[in-house]
């Protein structure tokens, strides 16, 4: 029998995910199969599924488009070491550690888990090399202390670049460890209501 939150979390996949492109089949079954509420406080069941942006008090609860869509195109393999940079989202930081086996989280002390056990690991400081760097909770004019770090392990950096209230641009920077340049590619344009005053939810 379904539940109320197993019908929420495939309308959630059918007409928010797929509409919007997210197409990988491991991303779509980790998301339609974990219930976003053992995460957050009950009172916000019936926003939890929909499109809205919802803020904690340490930071933003990433719209579930913005998430799957980052994941898809990070290319996070079993074997990726991946790094979530100032995430405050812990069904985030969840679903990127079921897609692979070394998840880090760094500046995320405050992090919401409540009811899941958190098997990744929270770090103070950046001192190992990542495949993959995700900053989805911050946008490009806060990443200047995470570049010359970049520089040095050859690792993509997946993040958002705003272009206006409602909408930002996925983008992946890209170093070349040989000589330190940095390229960077933009992904796609993905609707991100940033404004706390349109379709926004305060916890």
């Amino acid at each position: 029998m379904q539940t109320d939150s197993s019908i929420a979390r495939l309308n959630m996949v059918r007409n928010q995910l797929a509409p919007m492109g997210v197409l990988d089949e491991e991303i779509l079954m980790h998301i339609s199969q974990t219930e976003k509420e053992d995460f957050f406080p009950a009172h916000l069941m019936p926003l939890l599924y929909t499109d809205a942006m919802l803020y904690h008090e340490n930071g933003v609860i990433l719209q579930n488009h913005v998430l799957a869509l980052a994941l898809q195109y990070s290319g996070i393999s079993k074997n990726s070491n991946v790094l979530l940079y100032n995430c405050y989202d812990g069904y985030a930081a969840y679903i990127s550690s079921l897609l692979c086996d070394n998840v880090e989280c760094f500046y995320s002390d405050k992090i919401t888990t409540f009811n899941r056990p958190a098997n990744f690991n929270v770090v103070e400081k950046l001192e190992r090399k990542y495949d993959v760097i995700l900053s989805l909770s911050r946008f490009d004019e806060d990443l200047k202390d995470i570049a010359h770090f970049l520089r040095k392990t050859s690792s993509r950096l997946i993040f958002l670049k705003q272009k206006s209230d409602f909408l930002a641009k996925l983008v992946m920077l890209t170093s070349h460890h040989q000589d330190g340049s940095v390229f960077e590619d933009e992904i796609l344009d993905i609707p991100y209501v940033i404004s706390k005053n349109i379709s926004s939810h305060i916890i």
